[in-house]
């Protein structure tokens, strides 16, 4: 039979305590900085999206009526635009009717803020560039192939703005907007996601 002492228990609660202090201060609780950093560097790290997609029809019969609405002084732009569209359709009817989108991000920058709310002591934003290069008309082998991105002849960006409030331990997306640089002045309330051609960056904003 053994037989267990007072002071076995005791020595024995002790070593319990010991164990547990250790486990306590191996264990590192974010701050709420260094979740949002986390949240950046998650944004941050995002490869590249290459989406290969059909390229829609090139009918004429829309784009006529759009060219008689150009005046004379016009002539040359007009000209212009309905070679570029022969060729289109062109391609399009000799099967090169597919095309490829690059997505791809660019100057993240973030900000965090400590407010006197309860209920959302801190916020924060994430600003960045979304940047999307295309190549239409191919054929399909090219579209999937990443070294067709050399190719693209389409180049366009629209800035977004994710703001965040720090709530019961975590940081939760609030808002998402955007500002076409080319035209926008102000920003404007996006849809609350981007999923339909880029799934993973929803997840890494939090949508």
């Amino acid at each position: 039979m053994i037989k267990i002492t007072g002071s076995f228990l005791a020595a024995l609660s002790i070593a319990a305590l010991n164990i547990g202090c250790k486990s306590s201060r191996s264990t590192t609780v974010q701050t709420p900085l260094e979740q949002f950093k986390s949240l950046v560097t998650r944004i941050t790290n995002l490869p590249t999206k290459h989406q290969v997609r059909e390229a829609a029809n090139p009918h004429l019969d829309h784009f006529w009526d759009t060219m008689r609405t150009f005046t004379k002084e016009d002539e040359d732009f007009k000209q212009r635009m309905i070679n570029e569209r022969r060729e289109k359709r062109k391609a399009y009817n000799e099967g090169r009717k597919w095309g490829a989108n690059f997505y791809s991000l660019s100057n993240v920058e973030y900000d965090v803020n400590k407010t006197d709310s309860l209920v959302s002591p801190f916020v924060g934003n994430i600003i960045f560039d979304h940047n999307t290069d295309s190549k239409t008309f191919i054929e399909k082998t090219q579209a999937e192939s990443s070294e067709v991105r050399s190719l693209c002849d389409y180049h366009y960006t629209i800035k977004y703005r994710a703001d965040y409030a720090f709530q019961e331990g975590r940081w939760v997306n609030t808002k998402l907007r955007y500002k076409d640089l080319k035209h926008d002045t102000d920003w404007k309330i996006n849809s609350s996601s981007l999923t339909d051609h880029w799934p993973e960056l929803d997840k890494a904003l939090g949508l």
